[in-house]
């Protein structure tokens, strides 16, 4: 019989294959590749791609107006319209897009076109007349007395007199 020596070798644990590595490198990978699929942000949803559309443009607000030779051009809105009991009263909003203005408003019943000029008006609205610097905005409120409740129009003349619009008014 032979005896067998002890060798310190005797007492390592025993080696791991190049299986067991491999197998050891894959579920580490595979661990922290899932964890990174639970943890990151998700993904906006792929947008398409905008198809073009067309329009025509608009004026910020209300209605445009301009001149006849188009120096003077801008934009207007009645924005509140109450029949009290002296008369007529309207908050208005007028913007001036092109050229240095002045402007007047009129109001005309429909039934017999009888005209009605602001009694009461702002500081700026001088001697009946609005003066708008190009690129001016304002917002203003006229009253025109003893006009009593009816269908009407506000029209928006110029300083050479010309009709530029009209707004309707309702009872």
């Amino acid at each position: 019989m032979s005896e067998h020596r002890p060798n310190i070798d005797d007492y390592a644990p025993p080696r791991l294959g190049l299986g067991w590595i491999i197998a050891i490198i894959v579920a580490v990978v595979g661990l922290v590749g899932g964890l990174y699929l639970l943890t990151r942000p998700a993904e906006p949803p792929a947008k398409a791609s905008p198809s073009p559309t067309y329009t025509r443009a608009k004026p910020p607000f209300g209605i445009s107006y301009s001149n006849e030779r188009g120096r003077e051009t801008g934009h207007w809105e009645i924005t509140d319209q109450r029949w009290t009991y002296v008369g007529l009263q309207l908050t208005v909003h007028i913007a001036a897009d092109k050229g240095d203005q002045y402007l007047q408003l009129e109001a005309w019943r429909n039934h017999d076109l009888q005209s009605f000029s602001p009694n009461q008006s702002p500081p700026y609205y001088e001697h009946g007349w609005l003066k708008l610097d190009e690129g001016e905005e304002v917002t203003f409120t006229l009253v025109f007395a003893d006009m009593e409740p009816c269908e009407a129009t506000l029209m928006l003349r110029n300083e050479d007199g010309e009709q530029l619009s009209g707004w309707e008014i309702t009872q």
